[in-house]
């Protein structure tokens, strides 16, 4: 018998949904703690009933793990991104549906929202983050990739790209923030039509 609390020993091909169960409990315990650094692999590995050496069998550390539960997430956003954008070819328009596409997400999923942007911690160690944060192939690549093809097809004046997508995320995480963090004092309009009218007088004071 198994002292009670803890697993067997996983059997062939189901250490896969060990994986998955030590994401969801590091989700879970996030967004109890509301804090990275006030949640341990310890507590993990009792929330999930296994030990910790088992999650570091899939996770090189606690950073990887915790990139991993915010990872899965920036999947799914940038999945909903690519979704929204469809054939559209305007850059300026692509801008806007990646704008609206990550608004749309923090409405749909608050929880997961203030798991990747709203969480305090320490910056992960995980190898490669950066590469898997701010590549090409990612959220935020595919702003500053809008933003390049703006400046390209004469629709925003040359300046640094990295930073215009910087400024262009910074208007629609202020938005998407203050509506996921909710307010029962100030009577907040609907954050799609503050956005819009933002990117509006964005896009123009842009323009060449």
């Amino acid at each position: 018998m198994t002292p009670k609390g803890t697993r067997t020993r996983a059997r062939r091909g189901e250490g896969d949904r060990l994986r998955v169960e030590i994401l969801d409990a590091a989700e879970e315990l996030l967004r109890r703690e509301g804090d990275q650094d006030a949640v341990s692999i310890r507590a993990i590995a009792s929330s999930v009933g296994c030990t910790a050496p088992s999650i570091y069998r899939h996770f090189h550390d606690k950073s990887e793990l915790m990139f991993a539960v915010c990872q899965r997430h920036f999947d799914q956003l940038q999945a909903e991104m690519a979704e929204r954008i469809g054939t559209l070819t305007d850059p300026l328009d692509v801008l806007r549906a990646i704008g609206e596409a990550y608004l749309e997400f923090g409405l749909a999923h608050p929880e997961q929202y203030r798991i990747m942007f709203m969480t305090p911690g320490s910056v992960p160690e995980a190898d490669g983050y950066l590469d898997r944060v701010l590549g090409e192939d990612t959220t935020f690549g595919l702003v500053v990739g809008a933003v390049s093809d703006a400046i390209d097809a004469g629709l925003i004046a040359a300046d640094d790209p990295f930073m215009l997508a910087v400024e262009f995320w910074t208007m629609a995480h202020g938005v998407t923030s203050i509506a996921v963090a909710g307010s029962t004092y100030f009577p907040y309009p609907d954050p799609r039509v503050v956005f819009e009218r933002l990117t509006d007088k964005v896009l123009r004071a842009l323009a060449p």
